[in-house]
């Protein structure tokens, strides 16, 4: 197994993380408040399936949960896109959304935020058979899912049976990486950076601002 390095910089300090995994791919913090989980991360290993909990002070990566819905195809028979597993990983209230590009499934886990401990096991939403990216959602709670092979999926807020409400919000391809503006005047607008001929930013409106500006 090797030995992927995660740097960790602050205005305090800077440093390594050795995390041991086969493919690293993306980190977040639990919470975006000083007190409830401060100083935790999630990262995932998108061809083991293991989400790691990263604590920053105590300067430690701990494996935390490892699942089938989260781990690519078997790498013996599989190459390309089919080693990546758990890709797109977002908080919402007190549950990780994912993807998973290889086996082209989206889910969720029950998560304790102060801990960075799952309190369930993992559960399938939705098995869409094509390979998927990073994921958003919007102040309602709405799901923006990457599709790169066609573009932005739109899955409604509260949908349990995600295929009939699942819709193409915006045809782009090569998206592969999202996220809602975070000031005042674009939190309604979704960038997507994507890649291919051409690649670049894509700014979508994706609602009012005047009720975006309410989160």
């Amino acid at each position: 197994m090797t030995l992927s390095s995660i740097a960790l910089v602050s205005t305090n300090y800077d440093y390594n993380q050795p995390v041991p995994n086969e493919i690293t791919n993306q980190v977040l913090p639990l919470s975006r408040r000083r007190r409830a989980g401060s100083g935790l991360l999630m990262s995932g290993d998108a061809q083991t399936g293991v989400l790691y909990l990263i604590n920053t002070h105590l300067r430690t990566a701990t494996a935390v949960l490892q699942d089938a819905l989260l781990n690519g195809i078997d790498t013996g028979r599989a190459s390309g896109l089919a080693h990546v597993g758990v890709n797109g990983i977002k908080f919402y209230q007190s549950d990780l959304y994912f993807t998973n590009t290889a086996k082209g499934v989206y889910g969720k886990v029950r998560l304790d935020t102060s801990t960075g401990l799952s309190t369930g096991k993992p559960a399938l939403l939705e098995d869409y058979g094509t390979y998927l990216d990073d994921l958003s959602f919007d102040h309602k709670g709405n799901q923006y899912i990457l599709e790169p092979l066609n573009g932005i999926l739109f899955r409604k807020a509260g949908d349990t049976t995600a295929r009939p409400q699942t819709t193409l919000f915006a045809s782009l391809y090569g998206t592969n990486s999202n996220a809602f503006g975070r000031g005042a005047s674009d939190k309604c607008i979704l960038y997507s950076t994507f890649v291919g001929s051409p690649s670049g930013v894509a700014r979508i409106n994706a609602g009012t601002p005047r009720l975006c500006n309410k989160i």
